[in-house]
């Protein structure tokens, strides 16, 4: 870990300790109380209310993010004011440069 630039106290067991410690902490979470650790994830949540593409093609959604649905799902507001779930797929965060949409 020394050669990534961590200080002699960090070592590779340390750091999966610490991880291992945090993942279960958020299994439990979820298990006991779903809401709040999507609550939790949404304030930490990158392109909250900007554009994005969920699938590609002619199937593709263009819409902006909401946020997560109650079961975890991705909220998608659609042009027409309504909004739809995204359970499954590729969603990518669309950023305007000089006026045309790019995709991360």
């Amino acid at each position: 870990m020394v050669e990534l630039g961590a200080t002699d106290g960090i070592t590779a067991e340390f750091v999966f300790e610490a991880l291992r410690r945090s993942l279960s902490e958020r299994i439990l979470q979820a298990r006991q109380d779903f809401s709040a650790m999507l609550e939790d994830w949404e304030a930490f949540a990158e392109g909250r209310g900007e554009v994005v593409v969920a699938g590609d093609g002619e199937n593709a959604v263009r819409g902006t993010f909401k946020g997560l649905a109650s079961d975890g799902g991705l909220r998608i507001g659609l042009p027409d004011g309504k909004e739809r779930i995204i359970r499954a797929g590729d969603v990518e965060l669309v950023k305007e440069i000089g006026g045309d949409a790019a995709s991360d």
